[in-house]
C-alpha cells in the first residue's frame, strides 16, 4: 500500500466518521454485565493496542469490524474475537525468543485471561513471557 494510500484512508476514517463502526479503546471500569445475542468485536495489534467495533447482531462482522479497524490504524496483522456483550475481554502480549504477540480471550465465567494465555501457550509462548494489557 502507498503512503498517500494510507494518508487517504485514514484521512476518509476522521472526516466520515459514519462509516467508521471501531476505535481503539483503553481499558475501562465495568460494572454490571448483561448477556444478550448482541456482538462486539475486538481486536488487539502486536504493538499493544487495542480495538473494540460497535455492538452488531452478526458475529463475524463485529468481530471483522475490530479487527480492520486495527490493521488500518496500526499498519499490523491483528488477532481478532467477537464476544456477546456481557463478556468480559482480556488482551495479552507476550514477547520470547525474539517473538512478540497479542493474543484475546473473551468469557462470561472470568476466565477470559486463562483462554488469552491458552492461546498464546498454543503458539509456542509461556505465561511468564506474557503480560496482559487490556481489559474490558
Amino acid at each position: 500500500m502507498h503512503s498517500g494510500s494510507i494518508l487517504a484512508v485514514v484521512a476518509l476514517t476522521f472526516m466520515v466518521p459514519s462509516l467508521v463502526s471501531a476505535g481503539e479503546v483503553s481499558s475501562p471500569g465495568r460494572s454490571v454485565s448483561n448477556t444478550s445475542s448482541t456482538w462486539v468485536g475486538f481486536a488487539a495489534s502486536p504493538n499493544r493496542r487495542a480495538f473494540k467495533s460497535e455492538a452488531n447482531r452478526a458475529e463475524e462482522r463485529a468481530r471483522s469490524e475490530g479487527k480492520s479497524e486495527c490493521e488500518v490504524m496500526t499498519q499490523r496483522t491483528c488477532n481478532a474475537i467477537a464476544v456477546t456483550e456481557g463478556a468480559e475481554v482480556s488482551a495479552v502480549n507476550c514477547a520470547y525468543n525474539g517473538r512478540s504477540k497479542s493474543f484475546l480471550g473473551g468469557s462470561t465465567l472470568g476466565f477470559q485471561k486463562r483462554i488469552a494465555l491458552d492461546k498464546a501457550n498454543k503458539e509456542g509462548f509461556p505465561d511468564s513471557s506474557c503480560y496482559e494489557f487490556y481489559v474490558y
